[in-house]
């Protein structure tokens, strides 16, 4: 569930539902906090502001008779208070032992309110974890909302999150790709408002943001189906973290860009930077002791 909210937290036009009891809610409020602090450490605006995310708050009574009425029920309050573009339906292990058939009603509700309503197909821990309702989210949010668009030259879309646009990892991408005059014009998913969706497709590549294991192979998933409808192709592999890794992704992307000579040009630069800066660090740490 978590997963879920955070494949839209800052996707400013969207609301999430947990169909949950109200506890629940109080995990992805708490990854909430956290990634608050965390961006405003990494210099991002103070009124940073993720989107709403209400629980419907089953109780006892309807883990006997049904929660489907209770969702109907916050789905109209939150409409009427948030005024969404989008609503995003999460739902919790309560949810699918009693067996609501949240996809109907979130069909029911699209009709109703006039608004996309997507539906998560895993129920909180008995059919998956964090990175299912992750990329659940945002396979759907490419279905609905994307389509080709002209390609706009020396643009590149972000891929993951890894604490969003101010991250560390966010950051050093852009830092690399300004040596090749390359301006990002958005994250996905999670950090583009619903109403600016369509645009990311214009941007000429994509850069996959993930380490190794689970995490890659599902962005990877992503890049794929973006390159496959939307033909925007994806960066495939590398790592810019440490010296050797930040040189095999430089060459990469020059090699993927036909720029070569650019990026060992590139190289260069940072291993010119590099020393520099370690001939500052020798100058306090030479003959000290540290642990």
């Amino acid at each position: 569930m978590p997963g879920v909210w955070r494949a839209a937290a800052y996707c400013s036009g969207a609301a999430v539902i947990f169909h949950s009891p109200r506890a629940c809610a109080h995990v992805a409020r708490s990854m909430d906090i956290s990634a608050q602090y965390r961006a405003l450490a990494n210099g991002a605006a103070e009124n940073l502001k993720s989107i709403p995310v209400v629980s419907s708050m089953l109780q006892e009574k309807h883990s006997i008779f049904g929660g489907a009425d209770r969702l109907r029920a916050c789905i109209e309050d939150v409409v009427n208070t948030y005024r969404p573009k989008c609503l995003i339906i999460a739902n919790s292990c309560v949810a699918g032992v009693i067996g609501d058939d949240v996809e109907a009603v979130g069909k029911e509700s699209e009709v109703k309110y006039g608004i996309p309503v997507l539906t998560v197909p895993c129920y909180g821990f008995l059919d998956g974890e964090y990175y299912q309702g992750y990329f659940a989210v945002a396979e759907q949010l490419a279905e609905r909302f994307l389509h080709k668009q002209p390609k706009v030259e020396n643009t590149a879309l972000l891929i993951g999150d890894n604490g969003g646009p101010w991250g560390h990892y966010a950051k050093e991408v852009k830092r690399l790709l300004a040596y090749f005059s390359i301006k990002v014009i958005g994250q996905f998913p999670g950090y583009v408002p619903i109403n600016e969706l369509p645009q990311i497709t214009a941007a000429s590549f994509s850069i996959i943001l993930g380490g190794r294991g689970q995490t890659y192979n599902g962005l990877t998933k992503i890049a794929r189906l973006l390159e496959m409808n939307y033909e925007v192709p994806y960066l495939q592999d590398g790592y810019p973290v440490g010296w050797d890794n930040t040189v095999g992704w430089l060459r990469n992307l020059g090699v993927f860009l036909h720029q070569e000579a650019l990026a060992e040009k590139a190289v260069v630069q940072e291993k010119d930077k590099l020393f520099a800066f370690a001939g500052k660090v020798k100058k306090i740490t030479q003959g000290k002791r540290c642990v």
